[in-house]
């Protein structure tokens, strides 16, 4: 297996977020994975600030989720406003888990780092509030 690698996520206070992240093997090839999976996001004390969990997967619109589609190694966070808005600016520390499906037996399919990395909430001088449609 791979080494975990480190990246940076963006996160921008008060406004819709999401990006997706594709799992590869050192060649490129998608590395096939699925749930449960989770991305926890702390602070410097290791107090959690945030959780994008894939059992919140179905709650995209009021809750940090963790979609992950399978054999393509793509796995998307996201998280409405209303989570965005309460998260104080700064840089925190955050680590990604899925289960991976190319195991050896008898682990075929166990719970394995990712990724890992800084998160990053930062602030904007000007909001854009959009009007209903």
């Amino acid at each position: 297996m791979s080494q975990v690698e480190e990246l940076e996520i963006e996160l921008v206070q008060g406004e819709d977020f999401s990006a997706q992240i594709y799992w590869t093997d050192e060649d490129g090839n998608a590395m096939p994975c699925t749930t449960p999976g989770r991305l926890e996001v702390r602070d410097m004390y290791g107090a959690m600030l945030l959780q994008f969990a894939s059992e919140n997967a179905g709650s995209v619109a009021t809750k940090a989720a963790l979609v992950i589609t399978g054999s393509d190694g793509i796995m998307q966070i996201s998280a409405p406003r209303s989570v965005t808005t309460p998260l104080v600016p700064g840089r925190y520390l955050f680590d990604l888990f899925a289960v991976a499906n190319n195991g050896v037996s008898p682990f075929t399919t166990q719970e394995v780092q990712v990724c890992s990395g800084w998160f990053i909430v930062s602030t904007r001088v000007t909001k854009m509030e959009v009007a209903p449609v």
